[in-house]
């Protein structure tokens, strides 16, 4: 938080978890956390300064354990990819279950949600016509998440 930076959620989403199709939890209908303590994660770069590491990190840890790191890399489509081919597991945002790859499979979590939010921020005292043309749109086209 600061008073020169203003910020508005624009989205919410609860983690769930990408997994290969021949995982043993691949059939599962939710994946409790914990039972993935000892699986290898893909994930995005901590240097990266990605929210998706930071919820996953958080989600583990709250599960008990901190994850096996595998892989990183920075595109979140290309970590599907390798879930796909068996590389590991990946902590995902629920909006990845409409794009996963044949290979991979997307469970929700079991127990309380973790979220992986999305906010736009500006600068408090940006007095800019642009600026504020952009807030309108961002005003009807990304609703306020509560």
């Amino acid at each position: 938080p600061s008073p020169l930076v203003r910020t508005r959620l624009v989205s919410r989403e609860p983690l769930g978890v990408a997994l290969p199709i021949d995982h043993p939890l691949a059939d599962a209908p939710d994946v409790d956390l914990a039972d993935l303590a000892d699986d290898g994660f893909i994930t995005t770069p901590a240097a990266a300064g990605s929210g998706l590491q930071e919820a996953a990190l958080r989600a583990c840890v709250d599960a008990g354990f901190r994850p096996r790191v595998v892989q990183e890399i920075t595109d979140p489509y290309m970590i599907l990819t390798l879930v796909a081919a068996g590389v590991g597991v990946a902590l995902m945002s629920a909006e990845v279950a409409a794009i996963m790859p044949s290979g991979a499979v997307y469970r929700p979590l079991r127990g309380a949600p973790t979220y992986l939010s999305g906010a736009i921020a500006w600068s408090a005292d940006n007095p800019s016509a642009v600026l504020k043309a952009v807030l309108a749109v961002a005003d009807e086209v990304l609703p306020p998440v509560e």
